[in-house]
């Protein structure tokens, strides 16, 4: 243990950025985080309805892959629902650990298909002055 250490992390280096299945890993792997997670900041109702705005969200992104031409990460998007719904176990209300609701007020994702840049372009920039 080194605890001086310091990582950046890129984004993943083990696919391209422009994998379908990196892509559909992304989206399964939030939906999981979000399944499993938020139940602690809010009752299971209140996670249902924010796990359903995230996956009306994702369909806005898999749209905008759809007018850009992008039709494997398109159907990425939806296998990506596909498989959280095969992985997913029953959503229970647990204890309060966080006060309050920390989600963000919109989906990066789509903010950075939408805008045209990058979501770890801020980390590059730092990694390169260094």
């Amino acid at each position: 243990v080194v605890p001086q250490s310091v990582v950046y992390h890129l984004g993943g280096g083990t696919r391209p950025q422009t994998s379908p299945y990196k892509l559909m890993l992304n989206y399964r792997n939030g939906l999981l985080m979000l399944h499993k997670n938020l139940p602690y900041c809010y009752n299971a109702l209140h996670a249902r309805l924010v796990i359903c705005l995230r996956i009306l969200c994702d369909d806005a992104s898999a749209l905008v892959y759809l007018f850009s031409g992008k039709f494997k990460a398109f159907k990425a998007v939806f296998r990506a629902h596909h498989e959280y719904r095969r992985y997913r176990r029953p959503l229970k209300a647990g204890r309060s650990l966080i006060k309050g609701p920390v989600m963000c007020r919109f989906s990066i994702v789509l903010q950075s298909l939408l805008r045209g840049k990058g979501i770890f372009d801020y980390l590059r920039r730092y990694e390169n002055s260094h």
